[in-house]
Parts: C-alpha cells; sequence; structure tokens
C-alpha cells in the first residue's frame, strides 16, 4: 500500500488542473468509517498523526483497487472544515461548497477522460 496511487496519473492529473485553473493540494487522507462529522477531538488527533484532510470512502476502494492491480488517482472534494472555535460545519455548509467543488471535480474528470 505504500505505493497504491499512481505517480504518472497524478501528474497528469495535476497538470489538467492547471490548465483548467483549478486548484488541487496534495496531503495525506486520513480514513475514518462514517457517516458522520467529526469531533474538534478527532481533527485534532488525526492532524497530530499526519492526516490532512479526513474522509470515510476513498481509503476502502484505493484498498481493493491496489489489491485488483489497478493503477489508482484519487480526487477527493473537501466538503467541511473544523470552524477555528471548535464548531461543527453545518449540512447546509457541506451541500454547498460540494456542489461548487463538485463542478470542479466535473470538469478535471472529463478533461482527464
Amino acid at each position: 500500500m505504500a505505493n497504491a496511487y499512481n505517480k504518472d496519473l497524478r501528474k497528469i492529473m495535476i497538470s489538467l488542473a492547471e490548465g483548467l485553473n483549478i486548484k488541487l493540494h496534495r496531503g495525506i487522507y486520513a480514513g475514518i468509517q462514517g457517516p458522520n462529522f467529526e469531533t474538534p477531538a478527532e481533527y485534532k488527533y488525526l492532524r497530530n498523526i499526519g492526516g490532512d484532510i479526513v474522509g470515510m470512502s476513498t481509503v476502502p476502494e484505493v484498498i481493493v483497487a491496489a489489491q485488483c492491480e489497478l493503477e489508482v488517482v484519487c480526487l477527493s472534494v473537501c466538503t467541511n472544515n473544523p470552524h477555528v472555535d471548535g464548531a461543527h460545519s453545518t449540512l447546509e455548509e457541506v451541500i454547498s461548497v460540494a456542489n461548487i467543488g463538485g463542478k470542479k471535480a466535473i470538469r478535471l474528470i472529463e478533461a482527464f477522460i
């Protein structure tokens, strides 16, 4: 699992995003079970162990794809962010951000294909 993601596919995705003026961030994806909103303590813990973002579905799919010897590239739309005061994002905020990010993701995936 140390090399689950294909570096060549990642380079292509990054290049396409730059051409489409879509900002991508790279980092460590921490996978947990869900669905749920993470608590402030969970965010802090995941950050302390090296996670940059947290999600609930990508990791199991990547594990299976790697076991099937498929070439994998990953794109996630981050939809919520812990507030400075420790408050959670609301469901409405998450849906709004997902709609905006989803449109960008669709453009990038179409270009990638």
